[in-house]
């Protein structure tokens, strides 16, 4: 997976987590600027779940500020997380 939003980093490896379906995590770090005048304000991180199962769509995932909650938080939430039998679809050839 490449990064996912501008101005933004992993700050460390990707772990997989037992899940309804396939499940990693990650806490990632990104800039934060001023709305009204776009100055740097500084960086904030988040943890970070996501599932996929290959050649299905969507992706799922979760975004927790990692100041406020632990990472046993998101592992608790994402080992308790369960998928109906319809949530993934096929990936259509023109996709």
């Amino acid at each position: 997976m490449t990064q996912f939003e501008n101005h933004a980093w992993f700050v460390n490896e990707f772990t997989p987590v037992s899940s309804g379906a396939p499940c990693v995590l990650v806490k990632y770090a990104r800039d934060v600027y001023n709305d009204n005048t776009h100055e740097y304000v500084g960086e904030e991180y988040r943890w970070y779940a996501f599932w996929a199962e290959e050649g299905f769509k969507p992706l799922y995932a979760i975004y927790l500020n990692a100041d406020v909650y632990e990472y046993e938080t998101l592992i608790a939430i994402a080992e308790s997380v369960t998928f109906s039998e319809d949530a993934f679809v096929t990936v259509a050839a023109s996709d």
